[in-house]
């Protein structure tokens, strides 16, 4: 469930980022951005600080591809994460992220 859920998370950024770019002519800046959460993953959030944390947690939720699976599958425990029930969460905001995408796609 937890790659299903990362996998949902990263097609649905992968697609806003996609579509941006059919509104921007020179889209260098949207595949910067794209890279640069992809930077984030290479690390656990906990190396930054609490306000980077809460965004890669709840505004741009890539800390759900990496980090609160691993917590769960290396059975981690500790005051390093927000809830700990973040660790089950990766499915259920794989398949929010990716509902928001479609329902929003039908709307315009």
């Amino acid at each position: 469930m937890a790659i299903i859920g990362s996998a949902l998370i990263q097609a649905a950024i992968l697609v806003t980022v996609g579509t941006m770019s059919f509104w921007v002519v020179k889209n260098t800046a949207t595949y910067s951005l794209l890279n640069s959460l992809n930077n984030f993953l290479d690390y656990p959030i906990t190396i930054y600080n609490k306000s980077i944390q809460a965004i890669l947690t709840f505004v741009v939720p890539v800390a759900f591809v990496n980090f609160y699976p691993a917590h769960y599958f290396l059975d981690k425990t500790g005051d390093n994460l927000f809830f700990p029930i973040l660790q089950y969460g990766t499915p259920v905001v794989g398949l929010v992220l990716f509902s928001w995408l479609i329902n929003s796609g039908k709307s315009a």
